[in-house]
C-alpha cells in the first residue's frame, strides 16, 4: 500500500501483546535540551532500524526545538483530533504536489509487495489484490481530485486518518500504543502527544510498521518467509529491513512521505495548532 498514512489513507482510498521497544525514548515537559536530542536520536536510529529512513540533521534541531518549546510551555502537546487534523493536511496537500515522476516510484514500490510467481508476495504482512496499474491509475486520479479543493476528499482522508476499526489510524494507534507501550506513550491520553510522538505516529500508520513489535521478532518473520517461500520475493533477509521503500515484509514509497519538505509540513502546521 502507498503508506497507511497513504495506505490507508491514499491506498485505502485507491483500493476503494507484544513486549514493548526499549530502543525508543521520549522527553517529558521537564527534560533538558540534552535529555530532548538523545530522544529524537533514538527515535532516528528507530526508525533506520526498521525501515532504512533517516531524519536529516535540519529535521532533528526542528524536532529538539519543537519539543523546548512544549518544555517551555510555549506550545502544548497535540490532542489525538488535532494530531489528526495535522496529518490531514499534510496528506493533502502532499497528494496535491505528487509528480509524475512521484506516481512512477511508488507503483514501482507497490509491486514489490504485489504478486510474484503467482503468489501474494506480501501475503505474510498483507493481501493486496489491486493491480499495479489500477494502483497507478487511480493514484493519480486522487492527485487530481486533490487539486480542486476537492471538499469530499479531505472529509474521506481524515476519516481515514482517524481510524475506523481497533488499532486502525491515529486512534487506533494511540490506544494501542499507551497499552503495549506505556513507558513511551502510557500518559498521551492524559498529557497529550509531543512534536516526537507525533512523527512516530505518523511514521507507523505511513509503513505500516507494528513498532511495538520487537526487532528481534520481526527478524524471525523475515527469516520464516525465506524458509518458507524463498525465491525472488523472499531472499536471504541479511541487511534487510521489514519495512520501508525496500521493505521486505511490506514495502511503501516512505521516501516520497518522510522527506525534510514533508516532516518540515508537519512540524510547520503542529506549532501553529499547538501554539499556546
Amino acid at each position: 500500500m502507498f503508506t497507511r498514512l497513504f495506505a490507508v489513507v491514499i491506498l485505502g482510498l485507491a483500493l476503494g501483546l507484544s513486549q514493548a521497544n526499549a530502543q525508543m525514548e521520549f522527553p517529558s515537559t521537564t527534560s533538558s535540551e540534552g535529555e530532548i536530542k538523545r530522544s529524537v536520536e533514538s527515535v532516528d536510529s528507530f526508525l533506520y532500524t526498521r525501515s532504512s529512513i533517516r531524519l536529516s540533521e535540519a529535521v532533528k534541531t526542528r524536532l529538539v526545538a519543537a519539543e523546548q518549546q512544549v518544555a517551555l510551555g510555549a506550545n502544548s502537546r497535540l490532542t489525538a483530533e488535532q494530531l489528526i487534523d495535522v496529518l490531514t493536511d499534510v496528506a493533502l496537500k502532499r497528494l496535491q504536489s505528487l509528480s509524475e515522476d512521484d506516481i512512477r516510484k511508488a507503483k514501482a514500490t507497490y509491486e514489490k509487495s504485489y504478486v510474484v510467481d503467482g503468489s501474494y508476495a506480501g501475503f505474510t504482512w498483507k493481501q493486496i489484490k489491486l493491480s499495479p496499474a489500477d494502483f497507478e491509475k487511480n493514484l493519480r486520479r486522487l492527485s487530481e481530485r486533490s487539486n480542486s479543493n476537492n471538499r469530499e476528499l479531505r472529509t474521506t482522508l481524515q476519516k481515514l486518518i482517524a481510524g475506523n476499526s481497533p488499532e486502525s489510524g491515529v486512534n487506533g494507534q494511540i490506544q494501542l500504543y499507551a497499552r503495549v507501550l506505556p513507558e513511551q506513550f502510557g500518559a498521551v491520553m492524559q498529557a497529550g502527544i509531543s512534536p516526537t510522538q507525533a512523527l512516530l505516529i505518523a511514521y507507523a500508520i505511513a509503513s505500516d510498521d507494528p513498532i511495538h513489535i520487537p526487532r528481534t521478532a520481526l527478524e524471525n518473520e523475515m527469516a520464516q518467509a525465506h524458509k518458507n517461500i524463498g525465491g525472488q520475493r523472499y531472499p536471504e533477509p541479511n541487511g534487510s529491513c521489514p519495512f520501508g521503500t525496500n521493505g521486505y515484509l511490506f514495502a511503501t514509497p516512505l521516501d516520497l512521505i518522510f522527506n525534510d519538505q514533508t516532516i518540515g509540513s508537519m512540524l510547520d502546521v503542529i506549532q501553529t495548532r499547538t501554539k499556546m
